[in-house]
């Protein structure tokens, strides 16, 4: 097919001033997309980033597609050509807010320079469009400390190598397949162009390459590029003095071990404006770091973590300090959804001290969380001794001064999401020195082991109350703590695990319904409670029973007031799914119940697939209501039930 490179530059009106809006047409391998978009009533072409190729199952494995161009001023941006469910434009600091103009098209308005994900029917069919001012200072192609790659497609089997002095410079328009590698001092990559890896398979780039840039030495300038289907880490920053990273996208997501940006062995590195998607970690130190700001970018990972700090330590001697995290936009998390307690945990901040290294003095403020999902972790500190294929460590690291502050999650937050895990390997490498400043709403606090001097104000963290459990009689009889789970023994009667304390909060749990009575068409139920003032054996709760006899098994949620079931005069119903979801034994559930003073609600998630069955949700109105209760688990008819993973979340 023979390819035109041919500058297109239009001009339109919009808000009664003229706008020149310019784009470059896309080269071959990057054309084919099932969307169009038009800025300014003029088509932009649209250019598919290849689908995953490791990690996801294939019903996550969506390629997705982006748009460039340049304008000096507000610009109209039309995407047509999918459906529209569940808009959204992130992150969602900028205050872009698409128009629905029909069932498969939308619009907005933006102001260059801008990046944002345009996700029509969710995080899978996202549109990046990318929007920069007009460059005014381009250096000349025949400058000879300049590595100059003009408008087209250009291919590379060996490195594009760089000295001292010199800048990789790829112009607008610009398509470069291969890697770069420099070392020295005062070196630049800048333009407006793409260099991508997606021609080489896994860990296997150009001749010589181990990483898509990477670049050594003091003064390390790189901005404004676009880095694009990396086949191993991105960008590294190895044994860098003075660097600063402004501009620059990244647009990963084909492989696994595509860090966005590894600063690795490096000091005084400044990373700014970003916009970050990656398969693996999104900005990672590795070995060790001193005095990094990362600031002001949106940062997005499909399985594994926005900021993982450590793993990788070279050990006594060298240390990771001063670390400041500040201003950014997490636009989605891992999908996978893992336990803080696993060793390869995915939170929106990971730091792993290890190999009797010293980390200390890290800030995270200000950070915004736009798309927060059941499962989701905020954040783990773990001292650990690293020993897998990779690393050997006999000694875990050591952690002293966090602070955290100015960070607010979207309410109502899922219960278990979002939440904070402090952790030490043995008592001489501990956790120490840890402050909490205006976090609020996210989930509760879990501490293990040697953990010193942590200070949180009154309303961050929802505080965790273990569970007692009782019979009727009040006797813990027909229950059995086994480790971290209680255990039903399907003896007949009603038989709760009751919390002390009339309040509200959040309560969750894994149930696993084992067996129901001999009768299969007996009626059967277990589930979560919250008993009002008048107790568990009042007349007055809320319940998320899984009900009903043989063929007949579902999904409910009641309020029973006074003795009066399925009481919801005067309240408002928000949302209700799932009530024709049938639930079978042998299958572990999710359950989740929260009860404030203004509403309540229920979810229940497949454990297996992650999967929500069933949900509903009611807001209180002027009349009477259960709006405190106790947290109770119930079965009853001898229905046995295995419930794990307990948690009760609630305000200080």
């Amino acid at each position: 097919m023979k390819t035109f490179f041919l500058l297109s530059t239009f001009t339109g009106l919009l808000a009664a001033s003229a706008v020149t809006v310019t784009s470059w047409p896309a080269v071959e391998v990057r054309t084919s997309a099932p969307l169009a978009v038009k800025v300014n009533g003029k088509p932009v072409e649209v250019m598919t980033l290849p689908a995953p190729t490791h990690c996801l199952k294939q019903n996550d494995a969506y390629p997705y597609h982006a748009v460039f161009f340049d304008a000096d001023g507000e610009v109209e941006v039309e995407v047509a050509g999918a459906p529209m469910r569940d808009v959204r434009i992130l992150p969602l600091s900028r205050g872009v807010k698409p128009q629905v103009v029909d069932a498969r098209t939308l619009r907005f308005r933006a102001t260059p320079p801008f990046t944002l994900a345009v996700e029509p029917t969710g995080r899978h069919h996202a549109l990046v469009v990318s929007a920069n001012v007009p460059e005014t200072d381009a250096p000349k192609p025949d400058d000879p400390d300049v590595v100059y790659f003009g408008p087209g497609r250009h291919h590379r089997d060996e490195a594009i190598r760089l000295a001292s002095n010199q800048t990789l410079y790829l112009a607008p328009g610009a398509y470069v397949e291969g890697a770069v590698s420099g070392r020295g001092t005062n070196i630049t990559v800048r333009g407006r162009g793409i260099l991508s890896g997606a021609t080489w398979p896994w860990c296997q780039g150009p001749k010589g390459c181990g990483h898509m840039v990477n670049l050594s030495g003091s003064d390390i300038t790189v901005k404004d590029v676009t880095l694009m289907s990396s086949f191993s880490w991105c960008l590294v920053l190895d044994g860098c003095t003075r660097a600063t990273v402004d501009n620059v996208k990244i647009l990963n997501g084909r492989v696994l071990n595509d860090d966005g940006i590894d600063v690795c062995s490096s000091r005084d590195v400044v990373i700014r404006n970003c916009f970050i998607r990656s398969q693996d970690d999104c900005i990672t130190p590795k070995w060790w770091c001193e005095n990094l700001l990362v600031e002001k970018c949106a940062l997005w990972t499909d399985v594994a973590n926005i900021f993982r700090i450590g793993y990788e330590c070279k050990g006594p001697g060298t240390r990771y300090r001063n670390l400041t995290f500040r201003d950014c936009d997490i636009l989605h998390q891992s999908i996978h959804k893992t336990p803080s307690t696993e060793y390869w945990a995915e939170n929106a901040v990971f730091i792993q001290p290890a190999n009797d290294q010293l980390f200390e003095d890290f800030t995270f403020e200000n950070l915004r969380f736009d798309t927060p999902e059941a499962g989701d972790l905020f954040m783990t500190v773990r001292t650990f001794m690293v020993n897998d294929r990779w690393q050997h460590h006999k000694v875990a690291g050591h952690f002293k001064g966090l602070k955290v502050r100015d960070v607010a999650f979207p309410a109502p937050l899922p219960a278990n999401t979002m939440g904070v895990r402090l952790e030490s390997h043995d008592p001489a490498h501990g956790v120490a020195d840890v402050a909490f400043e205006n976090v609020t709403g996210c989930g509760p606090l879990v501490t293990a082991g040697e953990v010193k001097d942590v200070r949180i104000p009154a309303g961050a963290f929802l505080r965790r109350t273990p569970v007692t459990a009782w019979s009727k009689k009040g006797e813990a009889a027909h229950w059995q703590v086994d480790g971290d789970h209680l255990v039903h023994d399907a003896t007949a009667g009603t038989v709760v695990a009751d919390l002390p304390v009339a309040t509200g909060g959040v309560v969750t749990a894994r149930f696993t319904p084992v067996k129901g009575p001999e009768k299969p068409e007996t009626p059967t139920t277990c589930g979560l409670r919250f008993a009002g003032p008048d107790g568990y054996w009042g007349l007055s709760f809320w319940r998320q029973p899984s009900a009903g006899g043989e063929g007949a098994r579902r999904f409910e949620f009641e309020q029973s007031y006074k003795g009066r079931r399925f009481s919801h005069t005067g309240m408002t119903r928000l949302y209700a799914r799932g009530a024709d979801v049938a639930w079978t034994f042998g299958r572990t559930y999710l359950f989740s119940l929260r009860l404030t003073d203004r509403m309540v609600e229920v979810a229940v998630f497949d454990d297996r697939t992650g999967k929500e069955v069933f949900a509903e949700a009611w807001q209180f109105g002027d009349r009477p209501a259960v709006r405190v209760g106790r947290p109770t688990f119930y079965t009853w008819n001898g229905t046995s039930v295995d419930i794990r993973d307990v948690t009760w979340d609630r305000e200080p």
